[in-house]
């Protein structure tokens, strides 16, 4: 307990981050003995990868923003270029694991592998459709709470009006369900009929990045035009929440950012 205590929620979590990764492939995958142990092989890889390359730039990105807060610059236009930065951050982080990703999939496209990953995606794909099903008010309610709770790990506590503002994006994002889970189910169709034409290791590789990152290649333009508006209703919203913080919120969420960097280049060391 001494050991926990002196560790970062953050760091804590990101030490697990392997054994839950390779915990979720192996739900998908039809592993034998020594595929499993291929493929902690690779999670140790990847992890490797990611504290090396990918959380110091995570940790100069928190950084700038802590700066930007306690200058009080978190202006429309500094919100709008830092998520602009973060998705920049997310496909490098999506193109570095891919080459490990590949790696895994490559030994999954015999039909009796292939089916047993078809079968557990649909098992996914039912699951999230049962989640969206709930009704709306019960629904607006539990995305309310959530994201009430990751903004007051970086805020502090948030005012009834900023808790408002929580409310109403999601209140305006109800019912956009149907349209992403059509074109989600398009993608996943897309993928497995992919992985069934036998492709090798560099195929998936040059593959996954079209799926992952532009997925109106594979499945059509409505995934971009539905992406596109999710994330200028997203910038919107960041916006407006960054916009009604008070100086103590400021100042919490630009030390709880620099905490968090510094987590982050302890791990990468």
């Amino acid at each position: 307990m001494i050991a926990v205590s002196g560790c970062s929620r953050f760091k804590l979590l990101y030490s697990f981050g392997g054994e839950a990764i390779q915990s979720e492939t192996e739900f998908y995958l039809d592993l034998n003995e020594e595929e499993e142990a291929a493929l902690e092989r690779s999670v140790g890889e990847l992890i490797s990868w990611h504290r090396a390359e990918m959380l110091p730039r995570y940790a100069e990105f928190f950084r700038n923003g802590a700066e930007a807060a306690d200058s009080g610059a978190l202006d429309e236009l500094k919100v709008r270029l830092a998520i602009q930065e973060m998705r920049a951050l997310l496909r490098q982080t999506v193109e570095g694991a891919v080459p490990h990703v590949a790696a895994v999939l490559a030994g999954h496209t015999k039909p009796r592998k292939l089916n047993h990953l078809r079968a557990r995606m649909a098992e996914r794909s039912a699951e999230r459709r049962e989640e969206l099903e709930v009704p709306k008010l019960e629904w607006l309610a539990e995305r309310t709470e959530s994201s009430v709770r990751r903004f007051e790990r970086f805020f502090g506590d948030l005012s009834e009006a900023q808790v408002a503002m929580v409310q109403r994006y999601f209140a305006d994002t109800a019912g956009s369900s149907n349209p992403w889970q059509r074109v989600r189910e398009d993608r996943r169709q897309a993928f497995l009929a992919f992985l069934a034409g036998r492709p090798d290791q560099d195929r998936i590789a040059k593959f996954l990045p079209r799926i992952l990152l532009h997925s109106d290649q594979v499945v059509g333009p409505e995934y971009k035009l539905l992406a596109d508006a999710w994330w200028a209703r997203f910038a919107d919203w960041m916006v407006e929440m960054m916009g009604s913080l008070d100086a103590k919120q400021r100042l919490y969420f630009s030390t709880t950012l620099r905490d968090y960097a510094d987590d982050m280049i302890d791990l990468s060391s």
